[in-house]
């Protein structure tokens, strides 16, 4: 009977973290980038997105060494940005790109 009572708090503990986990994984940004994959059409979604890979790999082009600085792609990138977009991109949606037109392809070293 003891082992029986330590099984039914393992499952219950493990229950309660697969809610947590799930309840706080429903809160995080994460989910909403996720939404935003399923939101609108698709393929213009990823057009738009490799539009905005595109300029942003000029921008890199453009400042190979130093980059633009950080936190600086949302202020750096509208010169590069493709035309027939009227909203100005705030983020690369693509971590290294961003990463390296910020810090600079010395940043690999």
């Amino acid at each position: 009977m003891k082992g029986f009572a330590h099984k039914r708090l393992v499952g219950y503990l493990l229950a309660g973290i697969v809610v947590t986990a799930a309840i706080v994984m429903a809160s995080t940004p994460l989910v909403q980038r996720i939404m935003t994959l399923t939101q609108g059409d698709m393929e213009d979604n990823i057009t738009h997105r490799l539009n905005l890979w595109e300029g942003t790999r000029h921008m890199i082009a453009d400042n190979p060494a130093a980059g633009t600085g950080p936190g600086t792609f949302e202020t750096a990138y509208p010169p590069y940005q493709q035309p027939g977009y009227t909203v100005l991109a705030r983020y690369a949606h693509n971590d290294y790109l961003q990463f390296t037109a910020e810090a600079g392809l010395r940043s690999f070293r």
